[in-house]
């Protein structure tokens, strides 16, 4: 993503995410997390950093501070376009027509035989402009799927920024005033909880979502690798602590947050695996919706 270029648009710096046989990806800021202490694993077919001082203190931090979070291996794309809910619609459980502008929010994806596929989060960032923030194991499955959902002469467009982006989480009940320190004090405020705005990071355009990931108040920023790395830089500099998958992890089991597939084994469905309220079979005019799965679970019943 270049510099100065849109979250979901204009010329773009494809980021070195490498992917070759018997390698994992590498991340945009490997060099900086490897500067920091981290201590890598391949995981989701990624070098990720588990941890840098130790995953009690991670944990704590998040707790009862601050840590952030390196999440740019999860899949992340725009799709725009007028008819961009209605194809976003054919694939997801969860009913976009119900997710007002600006909100974010979990959803759903199921197989044809109903048990769950993936939970991303989706963003309704203004009409006809959405976030889709895909799993770990759906990193670029979930995008193939709703470009294959598009239909000849829609107006729909599906932007990919897993290579040209990164994602920073910010998490803890002081998220919001360390982060203060980093990016002046308007910026937090800006953002309503469970929202998303594109705004001016030191010039540079990038796209913050007031979201939590395991039950704190948190932010993410998707940002090009350049404004990401001095975001980072910003934020341990302001005592937020670096922390990573480990304790993400534990984290997020701890408030009942679950990840596809490695919680929602298959043929788990979503009532099955606790998460049957993303599921719309309905849409707000009372017509049944039609979605991958959506006949079987029709078929299945109540729970």
């Amino acid at each position: 993503m270049s510099a100065r270029g849109g979250a979901d648009g204009g010329p773009q710096r494809s980021l070195p995410v490498i992917q070759a046989p018997g390698r994992t990806n590498v991340l945009p800021l490997a060099a900086l997390h490897l500067r920091q202490g981290w201590h890598p694993a391949p995981v989701h077919g990624w070098t990720l950093p588990l941890w840098y001082g130790g995953l009690y203190d991670e944990q704590l931090a998040a707790r009862r501070g601050a840590a952030i979070f390196d999440r740019s291996h999860l899949g992340r794309f725009f799709v725009t376009g007028a008819d961009a809910a209605a194809v976003l619609g054919r694939v997801l459980a969860t009913d976009p027509s119900r997710v007002p502008p600006l909100a974010v929010r979990r959803a759903a994806v199921c197989r044809e035989d109903g048990a769950v596929l993936d939970l991303p989060a989706i963003g309704h960032l203004d009409a006809g402009r959405w976030l889709v923030v895909a799993g770990p194991r759906a990193q670029v499955g979930l995008r193939a799927l709703v470009e294959a959902a598009a239909r000849a002469g829609e107006d729909v467009a599906v932007r990919d920024r897993l290579g040209e982006s990164v994602l920073l989480s910010v998490q803890g009940p002081e998220a919001a005033e360390r982060l203060e320190q980093v990016v002046g004090e308007r910026l937090p405020r800006a953002v309503p909880a469970g929202e998303a705005h594109e705004l001016l990071l030191g010039g540079y355009r990038g796209l913050v979502a007031r979201a939590s990931d395991f039950g704190e108040d948190g932010y993410w920023f998707l940002l090009s690798g350049e404004v990401g790395e001095h975001l980072w830089e910003g934020c341990v500099a302001a005592g937020i602590v670096p922390a990573g998958l480990a304790a993400h992890d534990a984290l997020r089991l701890e408030a009942g947050a679950l990840e596809a597939p490695h919680e929602t084994p298959h043929p788990a469905t979503p009532e099955a695996a606790g998460v049957g309220t993303l599921v719309d079979l309905d849409g707000v005019d009372g017509s049944p919706r039609e979605f991958a799965g959506a006949s079987a679970l029709r078929a299945a019943g109540p729970p």
